[in-house]
């Protein structure tokens, strides 16, 4: 056994479980998750993205909000605009300080 954590952070562990639970719901299917995440990692590397694990995840919650945006996109939109609160807060929180939400 290895000591080796599958996550490096936990929102990877988050937005892969999110995407798991609407692929069980049937909200999108696996193979157009595949098709949708192949093609943001390409899009990535063509635009010189870095092969990291943040940037891996970050082709995730892209291809996720892609997807919503077919099938939901109120809550593609509302997601959207939570990602963009937490950026704002983060970006605007002095550091050592807690990231809180207005």
């Amino acid at each position: 056994m290895t000591d080796a954590v599958a996550f490096q952070k936990p929102w990877h562990a988050q937005v892969s479980a999110i995407v798991h639970a609407l692929t069980e719901a049937g909200t999108f299917s696996a193979a157009d998750w595949s098709q949708t995440l192949g093609a943001e990692r390409a899009h990535q590397q063509d635009h010189g993205a870095p092969d990291t694990a943040d940037s891996y995840f970050i082709a995730v919650l892209d291809s996720l909000l892609t997807l919503l945006d077919r099938t939901d996109p109120a809550l593609a939109a509302d997601l959207r605009e939570t990602t963009e609160a937490w950026r704002t807060a983060y970006l605007t929180t002095p550091h050592g300080q807690p990231v809180e939400l207005a």
